[in-house]
């Protein structure tokens, strides 16, 4: 091992500290946008996934006069494999998703599209309310008038 001598120089603790500093802020800036990058390109892969297989249904559609049961039936109109089973309704919409494997995502049945997020759970069923016992109506009692009694 080759040892230093007086003339030469080498790199200081000081130094190494600066550059490893350095590289830390880097990091720490680089680092969430990556994963934010990534975040995005698997929503935008999962919608180009759903926009053809909406394609792929309205081919079946031309050639059956019937919508799909759900995208499994749709293996000479679509390549690939899905990551997602697409359930069509009677319309063009596909009603819901079973057996997706992307993470982070969830398909919105309203707007058509795969969202970020997690799914957001059904609202629940609004408790029946109980019929509110009403108290008795009293019935006013009026006197009954008399005659007035002469004083004698």
């Amino acid at each position: 091992m080759k040892r230093l001598h007086q003339e030469e120089k080498g790199f200081t603790l000081i130094d190494i500290i600066i550059v490893i500093a350095i590289l830390g802020i880097i990091a720490s800036v680089v680092v969430p946008n990556i994963v934010g990058f990534m975040d995005s390109g698997i929503l935008n892969a999962a919608r180009t996934e759903a926009e053809n297989v909406k394609t792929a249904a309205s081919a079946y559609l031309a050639e059956y006069e019937e919508w799909p049961e759900n995208s499994d039936d749709l293996g000479g109109f679509l390549d690939g494999t899905s990551k997602a089973t697409y359930v069509f309704s009677g319309n063009s919409g596909i009603e819901s998703v079973s057996e997706q494997e992307w993470e982070g995502i969830y398909w919105d049945a309203d707007s058509q599209t795969w969202a970020k997020g997690e799914e957001p759970a059904p609202a629940p069923e609004p408790e029946p309310v109980p019929p509110v016992p009403h108290p008795p109506v009293p019935i006013p009692i009026q006197p009954i008038p008399h005659p007035p009694v002469p004083f004698r």
